[in-house]
């Protein structure tokens, strides 16, 4: 699976993985961005801004 979020939502995302997969060890693997289509990645932190994570 490939999600895009930020860096900031990371941990709540690690937690609900460990939680809720099957693998003894499931991962989350953070790519450092350093550019890109801005508008894509405008979009990225729009949609993840204002979004809570777990609840």
């Amino acid at each position: 699976m490939l999600a895009k979020t930020m860096r900031d939502h990371s941990s709540v995302i690690q937690q609900l993985l460990s939680e809720n997969h099957s693998y003894d060890c499931p991962y989350l693997l953070a790519l450092l961005i350093l550019g890109g289509n801005l508008d894509f990645l405008n979009w990225i932190k729009e949609e993840t801004y204002s979004q809570e994570l777990g609840g």
